[in-house]
């Protein structure tokens, strides 16, 4: 993954982070945004979120996105 990448991804785990409610069962949710679900799937895709199966797209949160998105070497 290159550096330009890094910062990316780890910008837009800051904006869900800071944006989308987390529920108490750990679930984030999107409120069906466009944008936050796009959000959450990019996450997903980068091993930073797991699905929720819901009726809207929910995420959570996995180890690494707990971590705040920073990404080892």
């Amino acid at each position: 993954m290159s550096e330009r990448e890094e910062k990316l991804l780890r910008a837009l785990v800051l904006m869900v982070r800071q944006y989308l409610e987390v529920r108490p069962d750990g679930s984030v949710d999107s409120y069906a945004k466009s944008a936050a679900e796009h959000a959450i799937l990019a996450l997903v895709e980068y091993g930073f979120m797991e699905i929720v199966p819901r009726g809207r797209i929910f995420g959570r949160w996995t180890e690494a996105g707990e971590k705040g998105g920073k990404i080892s070497n």
